[in-house]
């Protein structure tokens, strides 16, 4: 079963990992979730993950338009603005 103190060690190994090989972070909002770009794990009181869209409470999914003055490859990287 998974608890507090297992995640916290998995999280903290991930952190390690993911800054030492790629220099990311991920963010814990809670002992059950962590945060990284547009993913959100998350963990059931059994310990088994799920994966999910994450969108900021500040986000206002709107779209870059294609008339805008944006260059080309700003499209190519960048889904929402």
């Amino acid at each position: 079963m998974g608890n507090n103190g297992s995640f916290m060690k998995w999280f903290k190994w991930l952190n390690a990992t993911t800054k030492a090989n790629y220099g990311l972070e991920f963010t814990s909002r809670i002992d059950k979730e962590v945060e990284f770009q547009d993913i959100l794990i998350k963990f059931d009181n059994a310990g088994l993950s799920s994966t999910d869209l994450f969108i900021k409470p500040t986000d206002a999914r709107h779209y870059l338009s294609p008339d805008s003055c944006h260059t080309r490859q700003t499209f190519q990287g960048i889904v929402y603005s």
